[in-house]
């Protein structure tokens, strides 16, 4: 629609006319067109304060050109005071880069900083973060992959916890550095003052470096980086740690006799005997593999030529293997077999009967059973070769090479595979095969 001349008062862009608004008479501020994008139409009841409106927006436009498109009317208000701000800081502490851009980035930084200190402040001592990570790991199923923690596990949780306590008491989690852990592990020295062997040092290593890699778990996030990475400590292979034949035949006879059930003690020949037989004559883990077998798995007709026993061992619900109890192991076994029910094994029965032919901790390797199992196995089947050995006990010929086998005679072996049960014992055994 045309505006009458006569009622112009500017005829330029933006231009002011005479209008009347709700009965009185006023003016009015027409933006419309040239990419303004702040108020469009304005009414002023002067025709001062029209013009001078008009004249302001136009020489904004003029001196900042499509800027202005860019920004409301009252946006760019603010940006004009902003920038008087800027040139007065500039002047008042000689900051000639100062920039809009420049305190937006500082304002950033500031909020990234502080963010940081608030996460930081959450970030726990060592003892502390170390006492959590204790409970969470003998919690139930609390340990690797969702399994639970043995005895020797919980136990190897509570010197981790003690090990980080003394050595970080004040410490942040995220203060230990890389260089900490290294001056801490070439220094610490055993309980009689002696300083640790490489294998001590090896295996305080690992322990840390599990406790830290649990520290960035994504529950957690205190820190970014493990401080133990790229440490190392070599350690010289020792020879593979197995039980003497008198131990063995002691350990045996302890858990036969061991028939004490007062105050709901766990029997040794009911709860320990049958996990020792399948370890030490069949090669089985006690825990993983021995534990979870039922009394029905076992065929007492699945009789080999060489006269030892078949028996399907599950890993999992889809894998197994075979294992092959020694006639000996049979002659134990039967002794305390059941017709059905789980094949029981508990570490405090196992413990006990070992205390009581003094193989406690000290005197027991890990996988000890296991060890002495596959060494006597190969000083007797050499010919057989480490392949079928494998087949047997599940492990890698590697790992049974460098962590199970021991150099044993044959004639050692042969008393070994010897150590039978009392004769009056098997005569009365009533599950003949």
């Amino acid at each position: 629609m045309a505006v009458q001349s006569s009622k112009l008062i500017r005829a330029t862009w933006p231009r002011v006319r005479a209008e009347q608004k709700h009965g009185k008479s006023g003016y009015v501020v027409d933006a419309r067109g040239n990419g303004w994008r702040g108020k469009q139409r304005e009414w002023f009841p002067t025709k001062a304060l029209a013009k001078n409106k008009a004249e302001q927006i136009a020489s904004d436009c003029w001196s900042l050109g499509s800027q202005s498109a860019a920004f409301k009317e009252k946006d760019y208000a603010t940006f004009k005071a902003w920038s008087s701000l800027i040139q007065q800081t500039c002047k008042e502490f000689k900051l000639p880069e100062l920039s809009l851009e420049s305190l937006i980035e500082l304002a950033r930084e500031g909020q990234k900083a502080k963010a940081k200190a608030a996460k930081e402040s959450q970030v726990p001592t060592v003892p502390l973060a170390a006492d959590q990570y204790y409970k969470e790991k003998i919690a139930p199923y609390g340990g690797k992959g969702g399994k639970t923690l043995s005895k020797d596990g919980k136990r190897e949780a509570q010197q981790t916890k003690k090990y980080l306590t003394k050595a970080w008491p004040w410490r942040k989690v995220n203060a230990v550095t890389h260089q900490m852990v290294e001056a801490y592990l070439k220094t610490a020295r055993r309980l009689d003052g002696k300083p640790l062997s490489q294998q001590s040092r090896r295996t305080r290593l690992t322990q840390f470096k599990m406790f830290f890699k649990w520290c960035m778990s994504p529950k957690r996030k205190w820190i970014t980086e493990n401080p133990c990475d790229d440490l190392s400590f070599t350690v010289d292979r020792g020879e593979v740690q197995t039980l003497a034949n008198d131990n063995v035949a002691r350990l045996l006879h302890a858990a036969w006799n061991d028939i004490d059930t007062s105050r709901r003690r766990l029997c040794g020949r009911d709860y320990a005997l049958p996990g020792i037989v399948l370890s030490l004559f069949a090669g089985l883990r006690p825990w993983s593999e021995a534990a979870k077998m039922y009394w029905e798995d076992i065929d007492w007709n699945l009789i080999n030529p060489n006269g030892s026993l078949t028996i399907k061992v599950r890993k999992s619900k889809t894998r197994f293997h075979y294992a092959e109890l020694h006639p000996t192991g049979i002659e134990w076994l039967k002794l305390c077999a059941k017709k059905k029910g789980p094949i029981k094994t508990h570490e405090n029965a196992l413990e006990r009967v070992r205390g009581k032919v003094g193989l406690g901790p000290g005197n027991w390797a890990p996988d000890v059973l296991r060890h002495t199992y596959a060494s006597n196995w190969y000083a007797t089947h050499s010919e057989r070769g480490l392949n079928a050995l494998e087949r047997l006990m599940g492990n890698s010929v590697e790992v049974l090479r460098k962590h199970y086998i021991r150099a044993i005679a044959p004639k050692e072996a042969e008393v070994y595979w010897e150590i039978l049960p009392p004769a009056d014992l098997i005569k009365t055994n009533q599950l003949a095969a």
